[in-house]
């Protein structure tokens, strides 16, 4: 994931799960300068925090969905996986970029200027993000 530009002022926090890499797990941070308020982040986050990450979103979605012929929150996770894996990709995507952009803002002590330019790259659970 590499984030560019400037950085905002202003983080939600997840609303899922807590922050997993505040929680003292590893994200390598390689920073660029661009200009003199524009910096490039270079941030790998390790599989094991992205599988982290995958799991408990999965909690998170296994224990609101409601399906028919399951009691809510029973559905069983080869489903939830199964019929929401967008939804699941997409959220812990996020919270994995909010975390580690947090977290690289933190350890290098940048001052946020504005909105940042996130470009993603591929995700699979089970591999560095």
């Amino acid at each position: 994931m590499t984030l560019t530009g400037p950085v905002p002022s202003l983080l939600r926090s997840p609303p899922t799960g807590g922050d997993l890499i505040s929680r003292g797990l590893n994200v390598n941070v390689t920073i660029e300068n661009l200009a003199p308020c524009r910096k490039m982040l270079k941030v790998d986050v390790e599989a094991s925090v992205v599988g982290e990450a995958y799991e408990t979103v999965t909690t998170e979605f296994q224990r609101g969905v409601k399906l028919p012929g399951f009691r809510p929150g029973k559905v069983p996770r080869n489903i939830i996986t199964k019929n929401y894996s967008r939804e699941l990709e997409n959220e812990v995507r996020r919270k994995i970029v909010n975390d580690s952009y947090k977290k690289a803002l933190e350890e290098h002590k940048l001052h946020v200027v504005g909105s940042p330019e996130v470009k993603e790259g591929s995700f699979t659970p089970t591999q560095n993000f």
